[in-house]
């Protein structure tokens, strides 16, 4: 984070997909708080931010002018993201809690799974 907090700072204009704009500062402003300002509702619902066409977490700050877009899991990328994050999340907890040693597991267009093992069999 310090390099962040070392990096210059200028207002930018961000460009929504309907096309308003948003001004913020460089280094600052994240697309969540662009989300919440459009509704807490709205946030909610959000998954991750495309920034340029380029995927962009919700809470990492923007750079520069740019185009910015929400994806929800109503948006099959969006969806995308939230199988392969909730995937991490699983393998995470298994092996935390109950010692399992990963083997596969990527998201799938059904949703996500991971083949597991316990370390002692």
């Amino acid at each position: 984070m310090s390099l962040v907090i070392a990096k210059p700072r200028a207002e930018i204009k961000i460009t929504l997909r309907d096309g308003k704009q948003v001004t913020g500062m460089s280094w600052e402003i994240t697309p969540l708080e662009i989300a919440k300002g459009i509704s807490k509702q709205f946030a909610e619902k959000m998954v991750v931010a495309k920034v340029n066409s380029e995927q962009w977490d919700l809470n990492r700050p923007l750079e520069a002018d740019c185009r910015l877009e929400f994806l929800g899991v109503d948006d099959p990328e969006g969806q995308a993201v939230f199988w392969h994050s909730s995937a991490h999340i699983l393998g995470e907890a298994c092996e935390r809690h109950y010692g399992c040693l990963l083997e596969h597991g990527p998201p799938t267009d059904d949703g996500f799974f991971y083949d597991m093992r316990m370390a002692n069999k």
